[in-house]
């Protein structure tokens, strides 16, 4: 992960004449009321199709109508939230792969397979979205709490609409199901259940800093007990 946060807004300038900042408000209220029932049709639409999908048991007719859903669906919901163009590169012109070879492909990871391993940090829902939109990954979230040194080793493996849950509320954890990263990596594989994933921060963070990795990703000596606002 570069720390580099796309979604993270830009610093506001605020008009100091008080009737501009009126009437921003004012305009920022309509776009708002024009907004809402599209993106609310929007989500409903995706949670829908997801659900329906899950339904079905043949992995290799599931997976290609998933990725039909999330790249339409979460697409459309980013263009509503005011995202009309999302670039997408290499952050260098040229980058060597793990295999040794240039990868200069588009977009990044094009190529990521269901049991593709993929770690990146996050900051709101909205890269969420995107990442869904880009692979529709099975998400793995480190326990921020775990009870072992066993337990600290595995991951809740969670959908879409669970990161966004997960996300906005942080709930408490289900150690329960938690599984280890080579089983759930295995899951993903063996069911198309698309690329596994990882946010090691384990929470989002709302500053634009890198939080500390909790294991198994990272998790060096002292940090793994670091305490969680």
């Amino acid at each position: 992960a570069t720390g580099i946060m796309p979604f993270m807004p830009a610093k506001v300038l605020v008009p100091k004449n008080p009737l501009l900042r009126m009437l921003r408000g004012l305009v920022s209220l309509v776009l708002i009321t024009l907004r809402l029932p599209f993106l609310l049709a929007a989500v409903l639409l995706v949670s829908i199709n997801s659900l329906l999908i899950s339904l079905i048991p043949i992995p290799f007719l599931r997976r290609p109508l998933q990725r039909l859903s999330d790249v339409i669906g979460c697409r459309y919901i980013l263009f509503i939230l005011g995202f009309w163009w999302i670039s997408a590169g290499w952050e260098q012109k040229k980058v060597v792969s793990a295999r040794g070879k240039a990868d200069q492909g588009w977009p990044p990871c094009g190529d990521a397979t269901s049991g593709t391993l993929l770690v990146a940090n996050s900051c709101s829902y909205l890269d969420i979205l995107y990442l869904s939109f880009r692979f529709s990954p099975t998400y793995g979230v480190p326990l921020r709490e775990a009870s072992s040194a066993k337990k600290q080793q595995c991951l809740v493996p969670k959908g879409l609409f669970g990161m966004l849950w997960d996300v906005a509320f942080s709930p408490k954890q289900d150690e329960s199901q938690a599984v280890p990263v080579a089983d759930l990596v295995a899951r993903c594989k063996a069911s198309s259940l698309g690329p596994l994933c990882i946010l090691p921060e384990g929470l989002t963070s709302h500053e634009g800093a890198m939080l500390p990795f909790l294991p198994p990703v990272g998790g060096a000596p002292g940090l793994e007990n670091t305490a969680w606002p």
